[in-house]
């Protein structure tokens, strides 16, 4: 498993990215934003960048017609919300250990529904090392939020899995030729699921079942956070995703976001001395969680590694 240097600072741009994303979310969750408006007014932003990047849209409609590119959009944002609903009631870095779980969703969901990939001894020992990770997380948490978080994280690694799956399946990616092209098939349909997910939900709105408020999205500090992470972390977040995605393996794909939990108690504790966020929820018990999450996924794709070099 080699990695140069071109793609190791990729990566830590790209957990970089992703964690500052987090951190920002969970502030705009403190500042009260709702996360429908704020999760669509980032995600729109993002995907006129994208389109902005991609230059002509040669790749219109063939990225219109490829099912994982809407399969990508739909469950990126869905996913996005999810996280912001996840961060109302713990932290960006408690809801990153919690997410890992899509470990497990990974292979239940390749086993079950996709190629039925089969598990080997060293997978489960690794998901149950996992497994426990999380469920020290879970314990620590008031027992009165505590259904409302594992309902939402089986969302979250849900859809999570699906995006991933999608970015492996799709083909019209595998073909595009450069970054540029990507930003094309990317940006074009996540406009279009943006625009679509924002009809949803003021239909939602007018027949009484969702009450959106929006004058609390006109402030300045909303409106930064949303031209922070729209107009440059989720770009850069993607280009680094699908960079890697292009050019390392999905073992060595799971090493690197394996330690996405890390990167975001580091963001989150820079963030907590400007009194963005607060730290206070962070105790020993999720430094014991954090650390058998990372053992557990290490363990899984290390083995894995060296298996395909025996075999």
């Amino acid at each position: 498993m080699i990695l140069n240097r071109n793609i190791i600072l990729i990566a830590l741009m790209t957990l970089f990215g992703w964690s500052l994303q987090l951190v920002n979310i969970k502030y705009a969750t403190n500042l009260n934003a709702n996360p429908f408006i704020f999760t669509t007014a980032c995600i729109l932003l993002a995907s006129m960048v994208l389109i902005i990047v991609g230059g002509n849209i040669k790749l219109f409609k063939a990225s219109i017609k490829t099912p994982q590119t809407w399969y990508y959009s739909i469950s990126h944002i869905l996913l996005n919300i999810s996280v912001m609903f996840m961060v109302g009631y713990v932290s960006s870095t408690q809801a990153m250990i919690l997410q890992k779980f899509n470990i497990i969703t990974g292979f239940l969901i390749g086993y079950l529904l996709l190629d039925k990939r089969r598990l080997s001894k060293t997978d489960f020992i690794g998901c149950f090392i996992v497994i426990l990770g999380i469920a020290l997380t879970l314990y620590s948490l008031d027992r009165n939020i505590i259904l409302n978080v594992i309902f939402i994280l089986l969302i979250m690694t849900t859809l999570s899995t699906l995006r991933t799956n999608s970015v492996e399946r799709h083909k019209l990616m595998k073909m595009s030729k450069n970054f540029k092209q990507q930003c094309q098939i990317i940006g074009v349909v996540l406009l279009f699921s943006c625009l679509l997910t924002i009809i949803f939900m003021f239909s939602l709105n007018f027949l009484g079942l969702v009450k959106l408020s929006t004058d609390i999205y006109l402030t300045p500090q909303h409106m930064k956070i949303v031209l922070i992470n729209g107009g440059i972390l989720i770009p850069l977040s993607m280009f680094g995703f699908f960079k890697l995605a292009r050019e390392i393996n999905s073992e060595n794909f799971a090493i690197i976001s394996s330690f996405l939990p890390l990167f975001t108690l580091i963001t989150e504790y820079t963030a907590s001395k400007f009194g963005m966020v607060e730290m206070s929820m962070f105790t020993y018990i999720h430094w014991i969680s954090l650390t058998m999450i990372i053992i557990g996924a290490l363990f899984i794709t290390c083995f894995r590694v060296y298996n395909k070099k025996l075999g």
